[in-house]
C-alpha cells in the first residue's frame, strides 16, 4: 500500500503517471519517488516516441540561447546504432532556462540536487520521458 504523501504526489493523466513534486526536495527524497516513477512510466512507451519527442525539443529550443547536447541510448539511436530509447537524456547549460521551455511538460520539477553528477535536474513527458 503506497503512503498518503506518496499518494498525494502520483497522478494519472491520459493513462500516463505523473510525479508531481514541490520544487525544493532533496536526493535522499527523490530516489525512491522517481524509481517508482519511471517503472509506472516505463510501460506507457510507445516505440519510435523518442523521435517524436527530439523533433518535439528540438522545435522548442530552436533561437533560444540554451546550449545542450544528447547522451545516452539517444545519441545512439540518432547515429544509426540499432537501440530503442526508453528516454531522452539532454545536458543542458541552463536548467531553469529549459525548465521556462518545458514548464507545460514537466512531470518532475526543476530540482536543485547534492550529491549528484548534476546540480539541477528536472524531468518532462511528451510521448517519451526526458530529462
Amino acid at each position: 500500500m503506497m503512503s498518503a504523501p506518496l499518494a498525494r504526489c502520483i497522478r494519472t493523466v491520459s493513462s500516463i503517471w505523473v510525479l508531481l513534486l514541490p520544487g525544493k526536495i532533496s536526493l535522499r527524497e527523490i530516489c525512491p519517488l522517481r524509481a517508482m516513477f519511471v517503472g509506472r512510466t516505463a510501460i506507457s512507451f510507445t516505440p519510435g516516441a523518442w523521435e517524436e519527442t527530439l523533433d518535439l525539443f528540438l522545435r522548442r529550443v530552436k533561437g533560444t540561447p540554451l546550449r545542450w547536447f544528447l547522451y545516452g541510448s539517444g545519441a545512439l539511436a540518432v547515429r544509426g546504432i540499432d537501440v530503442q530509447p526508453g528516454d531522452l537524456d539532454f545536458c543542458v547549460n541552463d536548467a531553469h532556462l529549459a525548465g521556462g521551455i518545458f514548464d507545460d511538460l514537466l512531470v518532475e520539477p526543476v530540482t536543485t540536487m547534492t550529491g549528484w553528477i548534476a546540480d539541477c535536474g528536472a524531468r518532462a513527458f511528451a510521448g517519451c520521458l526526458f530529462e
